[in-house]
């Protein structure tokens, strides 16, 4: 799952036409088929591959950092180790 350029856009909902462009929103939702959608996008632009199990039930931690343009970003995204792990 490896993506050329290891940028997410951001935006609004009407700009999600975007490449990488990436649900913040979603992955919040208490609506499991957009929070789903929204972690298969987060994986999708992934720069690295994808290893790790992601669920929608998943606790997430985002770190977001700017890249010099103003509607670019850096994600690092992990989620919390489930019981057992």
């Amino acid at each position: 799952m490896r993506n050329e350029h290891p940028v997410t856009e951001t935006g609004n909902a009407e700009d999600e036409s975007a490449a990488n462009f990436l649900d913040f929103f979603g992955l919040m939702s208490r609506n499991i088929h957009e929070r789903e959608r929204a972690i298969e996008t987060l994986k999708a632009v992934s720069v690295h591959p994808v290893t790790v199990d992601v669920r929608a039930d998943d606790q997430l931690l985002m770190l977001v950092t700017c890249t010099g343009a103003d509607s670019e970003r850096r994600v690092l995204a992990a989620r919390r180790l489930r019981e057992g792990e």
